[in-house]
């Protein structure tokens, strides 16, 4: 009997030992995946493939992890109504006997009422952990039917042979099998220490998960801050009406950028825009329709002018343009004469015609 105690021991402890090697390189292939994962769902992308490998490895059906800010549960796992059932009732469980796991073959015999769907899927359970901060983990099994095999009298007779005061061997010790309807296969004695090692690869594999999300969150947070600083500096610097340079930027360009150019630069020219007639175009049609004019007319003078030209709306209707490219005064005088020409057209704006023109100071 010691002999075969021991074997049976020895086998145990090498069953134990492989299995919590296996799990060990299961945490492992954890925080690869996620760290790998583009996704960044843990509960779809992790818990499918995860369940997979702990099928094979625990035998158990399903499972479920939580901690303080979510729920994760493998598909075929109970609603997470049962689930927090279950996980309520463990708690009070395990503060009442000082226990940090619970093993079962029929959780429902501890009283906890469970939908008939839920009962389908959960049986056996194994739960680890949970008590203050630390994460839950609850191991499944179905429930199944478990026989098992007896040496002896079911009605617990006993008879005598006639004639002879010596129990009779084969009247008292009958084999007999009994059925067990509703739990679940037992979980092996070492089962704990395998989950507290899951556990732990779970709690990594979903801190580094929540590590990439806080990071992806903090560079979306500090993308959406540089966005809102330019879009800031681009109001603050531009005409809200037509999307021109505004005069604070051409202040700034005067301030920090001619002082700042080489001696070898082009020389700058100014030129200074005052719509004629616009103040009667405002009076007869109204402000909509002079708006829009000032609209049409910053998109003539983008046509007109250089890319590299700095175009300003000063304020109401007078435009400056700044050009580098004032070697020739031919050419500007032609740039003159072209927005006049251009300008001095009749501008249908919602049917209606406006005229207006400029004059241009260089």
């Amino acid at each position: 009997s010691e002999i075969f105690s021991l074997a049976l021991s020895r086998l145990v402890q090498a069953d134990e030992h492989r299995l919590m090697k296996r799990i060990g390189r299961l945490g492992q292939w954890l925080q690869q995946r996620v760290a790998l994962s583009h996704s960044l769902d843990f509960q779809n992308d992790v818990m499918p493939a995860l369940r997979t490998r702990l099928v094979r490895l625990l035998g158990c059906q399903s499972f479920a992890y939580s901690d303080a800010n979510a729920l994760y549960r493998s598909p075929g796992a109970p609603s997470a109504e049962a689930i927090k059932v279950i996980a309520g009732f463990f708690r009070r469980w395990s503060r009442e006997h000082g226990r940090p796991v619970l093993m079962t073959s029929n959780i429902q015999g501890y009283g906890l009422q469970l939908s008939a769907a839920d009962a389908r899927k959960v049986a056996g359970v194994v739960a680890l952990g949970g008590s203050g901060n630390q994460p839950l983990l609850l191991l499944f099994r179905s429930p199944s039917t478990q026989p098992t095999t007896w040496a002896g009298d079911p009605d617990h007779r006993v008879e005598r042979a006639p004639g002879s005061d010596r129990l009779d061997p084969r009247s008292s010790f009958e084999v007999f099998v009994q059925e067990h309807r509703g739990d679940s296969n037992p979980w092996p004695t070492y089962i704990s220490r395998v989950a507290l090692e899951l556990r732990d690869a779970l709690k990594q594999a979903h801190w580094i998960h929540r590590s990439r999300l806080d990071a992806r969150e903090l560079e979306r947070s500090h993308h959406h801050l540089v966005q809102a600083k330019e879009e800031m500096r681009h109001a603050a610097m531009h005409d809200a009406l037509t999307g021109l340079a505004n005069r604070r930027s051409l202040k700034e360009y005067f301030r920090d950028a001619i002082p700042n150019r080489s001696d070898q630069a082009s020389p700058l020219a100014f030129l200074h825009l005052d719509l004629d007639g616009f103040k009667l175009v405002n009076d007869t049609f109204g402000h909509d329709i002079g708006d829009q004019l000032l609209v049409e007319v910053s998109e003539i003078l983008r046509e007109v002018v250089r890319q590299s030209d700095l175009i300003v709306r000063l304020g109401g209707d007078e435009f400056a343009i700044l050009t580098c490219h004032a070697e020739d005064r031919a050419a500007l005088e032609g740039l003159a004469r072209r927005l006049i020409t251009r300008l001095a057209r009749p501008h249908l704006i919602s049917e209606k015609v406006c005229r207006i023109g400029v004059s241009i100071g260089i």
